[in-house]
């Protein structure tokens, strides 16, 4: 954690912008392939702990949406339910149609992080009060101009139903994944650090 606390308050004194990571296609020409690139911002974030954290993180959101975990080691795939036999995947929420030829973003944003403050003879001591992560969703066109091969459009049909069945149930999540629970905790750091 000293190496995401190093970073988030550097990133909070050199670039006051928001953090921000999402994993786009590797290949602009085709989107809908394979692999995926990560992109992180600032960009001096590039290598650090911090930048493998929000990584984690959005790759768990990735296997959410699918419904299933898939094991970086052994490339071995297993179904979510067995974990967490409550948790609905995004094609329980996609309707047949959204899920041909579409490209769906999904990322996670720091909602809200209520801090409560206390003075003492030493300094101030910050407590989290409340820490609240939101899930966005946007659909996508191929745009072969764009830096990535796809831009985000207004439209949002079903997609929003599975961001916000995440968000509502992410404190439930981060009990049982602790890439979510990290990231609760780094949003708390950058509150912090912003204060």
């Amino acid at each position: 954690m000293e190496g995401e606390i190093a970073s988030v308050l550097y990133s909070a004194f050199e670039s006051p912008e928001e953090l921000y990571f999402t994993l786009v296609p590797s290949d602009k020409t085709n989107p809908s392939g394979p692999y995926m690139r990560k992109m992180v911002f600032p960009e001096f974030l590039k290598g650090t702990s911090l930048e493998n954290a929000l990584f984690e993180a959005d790759w768990k959101l990735k296997q959410l949406d699918h419904g299933m975990w898939f094991d970086d080691l052994t490339e071995q795939e297993s179904l979510i339910s067995q974990d967490i036999p409550w948790f609905k995947s995004g094609f329980e929420f996609y309707e047949e149609a959204d899920q041909k030829n579409r490209f769906i973003r999904l990322w996670f944003s720091q909602d809200t992080v209520d801090l409560d403050y206390f003075y003492n003879e030493s300094g101030v001591i910050v407590v989290p009060k409340s820490v609240k992560i939101k899930v966005e969703a946007r659909t996508c066109q191929r745009d072969s101009t764009s830096e990535y091969g796809l831009v985000d459009t207004s439209e949002s049909y079903c997609e929003n139903k599975f961001a916000s069945y995440v968000t509502e149930n992410f404190d439930r999540l981060a009990e049982v994944m602790p890439e979510l629970q990290k990231l609760k905790q780094i949003a708390v750091l950058a509150a912090v650090a912003k204060w």
